[in-house]
């Protein structure tokens, strides 16, 4: 059985947000990000980041 986490955080811009998110999916301490309100995905996905939707 695996745990599931759910953490939302603040940032000061979507810029920031796509910069800390990229991160933690490079380092693999997540596997799925979305950042609000841009509704933009990012995937870990066979060691590879997919961008999805967003404006």
């Amino acid at each position: 059985m695996s745990d599931l986490l759910l953490a939302y955080i603040t940032c000061k811009s979507a810029a920031q947000a796509k910069e800390i998110g990229k991160h933690l999916l490079k380092m693999k301490l997540c596997a799925c990000l979305k950042i609000i309100p841009t509704n933009r995905i990012n995937l870990l996905l066979a060691s590879k980041i997919w961008e999805v939707g967003g404006r």
